[in-house]
């Protein structure tokens, strides 16, 4: 059988009650104490007696008039004595015909008693159990946990480390040996083509002025000792033909002047002295 409805902190609606003078009046929380069948509806603000619900007989009980009237009268006693004075009095059928049926009862109570002893104590052990198992697997997985991460952790950071390290000195030294090979073969190769463009050009500028000055100089002196030296022919020729053509001309016509005039030595002389084409001389001695 079920137990009534009693709730002791519930705040139960007021209601008016009375005419002339109204009141407001709740359903009392105390009264449970001296009426132990009654049963409290909630939601309807409603009291009912759990007895008389039990056996059927229903109905609403409204004040404490009622609640005492009901208590006293016969419905209400045949439900009590029905469901809470004949259980407590008599026993079980099986139990009044069979003393050893009621043994078996109790021998099987007993056991089953021990058997919920026997759970509550595996119980104990299981949670005790469970408890040291789990703190060994939790110390156990987070040792192992540890370790790994740490060694994963460790390896991870040694590998990024040593490789942002050897990336920057790598960088470092690339970038230290490029521009120092580059300054230094820039230096070299202007220094060497500087020279080399140096030497040729002096070397080219050289030989051509030189071959170009010799060309020209000979040239010059070619051609003005080709001139010379054909004016002096020229000059020499022209004066030797002139002068053998005046000589023989004016010796010639002296002769036939003055040989008559002249004295056998002196024509002589000067016979002679034509012939050495001395004209100067003869013009001297003849032209005083």
């Amino acid at each position: 059988m079920s137990i009534p409805n009693q709730p002791r902190n519930f705040e139960f609606p007021k209601r008016t009650f009375g005419k002339k003078k109204p009141e407001q009046r709740s359903f009392q929380s105390c009264w449970f104490d001296s009426l132990t069948w009654l049963h409290y509806d909630e939601s309807r603000d409603l009291a009912f007696c759990h007895l008389c619900m039990a056996t059927k007989k229903l109905g609403k009980i409204g004040n404490t008039k009622k609640f005492r009237k009901h208590d006293e009268s016969e419905c209400h006693k045949k439900a009590v004595e029905r469901l809470v004075t004949l259980p407590a009095t008599t026993r079980d059928v099986g139990e009044v015909l069979s003393a050893g049926h009621a043994k078996e009862k109790a021998d099987k109570r007993k056991q089953l008693l021990q058997i919920l002893r026997s759970i509550r104590h595996t119980s104990t052990l299981t949670h005790s159990l469970t408890h040291s198992l789990t703190h060994s697997l939790t110390h156990s997985l987070t040792h192992s946990l540890t370790h790994s991460l740490t060694h994963s952790l460790t390896h991870s950071l040694t590998h990024s480390l040593t490789h942002s390290l050897t990336h920057s000195l790598t960088h470092s030294l690339t970038h230290s040996l490029t521009h120092s090979l580059t300054h230094s073969l820039t230096h070299s190769l202007t220094h060497s083509l500087t020279h080399s463009l140096t030497h040729s050009l002096t070397h080219s500028l050289t030989h051509s002025l030189t071959h170009s000055l010799t060309h020209s100089l000979t040239h010059s002196l070619t051609h003005s000792l080709t001139h010379s030296l054909t004016h002096s022919l020229l000059t020499h020729s022209l004066t030797h033909s002139l002068t053998h053509s005046l000589t023989h001309s004016l010796t010639h016509s002296l002769t036939r002047i003055h040989i008559t005039y002249l004295n056998p030595t002196l024509t002589t002389l000067i016979y002679t002295m034509i012939l050495t084409h001395s004209l100067t001389e003869y013009m001297h001695y003849v032209l005083p």
